[in-house]
Order: structure tokens, then C-alpha cells, then sequence
């Protein structure tokens, strides 16, 4: 059989329900009954006119090595800085602009760039003057030694 032949023809009927139910297929269906869409950790090994599929990754929560809590603390501190070095030399001496809030994410970002020693890093915060977010955001980038900046944002609406 070949993929060729009209689309009426070759309409996968369980994948076109579900998709008319909800808007999206299901697992590996498409619409198409002779084409299927690779799941989260598969995939396609071609070798000459030879498929296959694989996967290269299997979630087994069920599987795992029980760590006492500091050595987990050590192995989160040595992955989170890996990720912010990767990204200071991704940006080949580019500014890294970041938007610092009251909240730990923001804050975790600039502490882990002064860590590593990122140089070209500005912080920045928005909204009404005075608020919360803005004024913590100022104070950690003060203190981390970090130029801020404010951009004030207006609520009113305008209509016409």
C-alpha cells in the first residue's frame, strides 16, 4: 500500500474522532493511518531501507538510588551552575539581561551568574512604581553588584 493514495482513503477514523473531540490526536496517531508520530524518548533509526524504532530515554520513578539529602544538595548546586556556565559561554560576551522579581527564581539566576563570575549581566524590573518585586529586584542587584534598571509600566486602559 502506498502513502500516495488520497487523503480520504488513508484517514486514520479512531485518530479523526478523537481529534474532532478534543483537537489533537492521540499517543503515536496521526490522521494519516499509515504515518505515525515519534512518543517523548523515541526514536527513528534508519539503515538503508531498514527502520527501526528506539528509545534512548525510559522514566522508572520506581527506579532510583536513595541519597541522603546533602550529597542531593551537592548534585542540584553542581547541575544548576553547569547550566549558567554553558549559558555565559553560549553568549559569547553578549549582555545577559535579567528580569529580577521578589521571587526565587529570578534571584536564583542572578546569584548563580555573580557565582560563576558573569561579567556582562544587567537586572532589570518592571511595573508600578514602588512595587514589591521592584524594590526587592533593586536590593539583590545591589547586592550582588549588578547594574538595575526600572521600566515603569502604566495600567490605564486606553479605549476609543
Amino acid at each position: 500500500e502506498r502513502i500516495g493514495r488520497s487523503i480520504s482513503e488513508n484517514i486514520n477514523e479512531d485518530a479523526w474522532l478523537a481529534f474532532e473531540m478534543s483537537g489533537y490526536t492521540i499517543g503515536s496517531s496521526t490522521l494519516h493511518s499509515h504515518i505515525r508520530r515519534l512518543k517523548p524518548g523515541e526514536l527513528l533509526i534508519a539503515n538503508k531501507a531498514k527502520f527501526s524504532l528506539a528509545r534512548h530515554h525510559r522514566y522508572q520513578p520506581w527506579d532510583y538510588a536513595e541519597k541522603c539529602p546533602s550529597k542531593l544538595r551537592d548534585e542540584l548546586s553542581e547541575v544548576t551552575l553547569a547550566v549558567f556556565e554553558k549559558l555565559v559561554k553560549n553568549s559569547h560576551g553578549r549582555q545577559i539581561a535579567v528580569p529580577i522579581s521578589a521571587g526565587l527564581d529570578s534571584r536564583l539566576v542572578a546569584s548563580a551568574l555573580k557565582h560563576i563570575g558573569a561579567k556582562n549581566v544587567i537586572c532589570f524590573s518592571y511595573g508600578q512604581a514602588g512595587n514589591f518585586d521592584a524594590t526587592t529586584g533593586r536590593t539583590v542587584a545591589g547586592q550582588l553588584g549588578y547594574p538595575w534598571h526600572f521600566i515603569l509600566t502604566n495600567s490605564n486602559i486606553i479605549t476609543s
